[in-house]
């Protein structure tokens, strides 16, 4: 292999931050990262939906990963990113939705080899587990449920 070719085994994926730790999404999901905007809050709306953003001419919610995970609420509002991605199922209401990040997420090439799963933190229900990336704590959510609730 040349340099700068990438294996078939590589993992394209985001490391995108949250509160407590870092969360690790298949880039393919990631339609577009933006700065951390004003929301429209629903009446009635779970803890868990920050609000509505307004994109690309259509409306999409915004979630806090933590709390819909069973978590505390997290919305520093300041240097946050919205996450924007593509729905995997075909039969939700939503297209595309947005997490709220705690930073900046970076691009993580890697391979499975380099994600380790931990056996000592138990995943929450948002969560297929919880790993280690290159030494640093993460979650792979379970996108699936993530749509369910929405």
């Amino acid at each position: 292999m040349m340099a700068g070719e990438h294996s078939s085994r590589d993992l394209s994926a985001l490391l995108v931050p949250l509160a407590e730790e870092l969360l690790v999404l298949p880039s393919a999901v990631v339609v577009e990262i933006i700065r951390r905007r004003d929301l429209v809050r629903p009446l009635r709306a779970p803890a868990w939906l920050l609000g509505m953003l307004h994109w690309h001419e259509a409306t999409i919610p915004v979630l806090c990963f933590e709390a819909l995970n069973g978590g505390a609420l997290s919305d520093t509002g300041h240097g946050g990113r919205i996450v924007i991605m593509s729905a995997l199922g075909d039969g939700g209401r939503w297209r595309n939705y947005a997490l709220l990040a705690q930073g900046v997420p970076h691009l993580l090439l890697t391979t499975a080899a380099d994600v380790h799963p931990d056996p000592e933190r138990t995943p929450g229900r948002t969560e297929c587990m919880k790993v280690r990336v290159h030494g640093q704590d993460a979650a792979i959510p379970d996108l699936d449920a993530v749509e369910v609730a929405l």
